[in-house]
């Protein structure tokens, strides 16, 4: 589910980077979403940084080097950038979203 956040009276103009907000509709307790959220962002940071060795590995690879009639590498493996937003719901009660930067 993705939702647009908007203070009222705001204009539809976008400010900032483009983000992807998540929640996962398995979990209805806002501590163990949170968990889970913490848990998926640590997992995405690592998965990031296994990505960018293995990238890097790639380049350096004599057997993937782009042939004559090719032009480029492989295109690299990356993962999003991801936070835990959080705020409190309409009943006053705090909350925490997934965020991932694009």
């Amino acid at each position: 589910m993705f939702y647009e956040v908007r203070p009222k009276g705001q204009s539809s103009e976008r400010v900032g980077k483009t983000m992807v907000a998540k929640e996962s509709r398995y979990i209805v307790n806002e501590e163990s979403k949170e968990a889970f959220h913490t848990d998926f962002c640590r997992v995405q940071s690592k998965a990031k940084e296994f990505a960018m060795t293995f990238n890097d590995r790639v380049k350096r690879a004599p057997l993937l080097q782009p042939s004559e009639d090719e032009v480029s590498l492989p295109p690299p493996v990356d993962f999003l950038k991801c936070s835990v937003y959080e705020y409190s719901n309409h009943y006053g009660v705090k909350c925490g979203l997934l965020v991932e930067n694009t």
